[in-house]
């Protein structure tokens, strides 16, 4: 809730809709895009550690596996959800891997459907 309560201030009660693809726990009153009809503008987040495509396999798997240890950890998890990330420790290289892949081909879809331009 820190980091909500940093970012919107005073404004928090006035936050009009939210990106999210289903209503943040920290903001529960919030309604998303999805629900004022916007169904193609759910955003998802997420915080992740990559490496370069040479980084050996054993050390890839010695990252994953620490870092699925220390998110384990309730304390962690707890420090986590107050800053409103929702913890996932379960997850592996590939599966974050083609979460970035998805997200990329589902926003240059969107950008593309909505031409969308970048300005100077």
């Amino acid at each position: 809730m820190r980091s909500v309560e940093r970012i919107f201030g005073y404004y928090e009660r006035h936050v009009l809709v939210s990106a999210c693809e289903r209503r943040h726990p920290l903001l529960p009153d919030v309604r998303t895009f999805h629900e004022h009809g916007y169904s193609d503008l759910a955003i998802s987040d997420w915080l992740g550690v990559v490496t370069t495509p040479q980084t050996p396999r054993n050390v890839i798997a010695r990252l994953a596996s620490d870092i699925r240890s220390a998110v384990a950890v309730p304390a962690v998890q707890n420090a986590l959800r107050s800053e409103g990330f929702d913890p996932v420790s379960n997850s592996s290289p590939g599966h974050f891997k083609n979460v970035i892949n998805s997200d990329v081909a589902r926003y240059s879809t969107f950008i593309a459907k909505n031409n969308i331009q970048l300005s100077n």
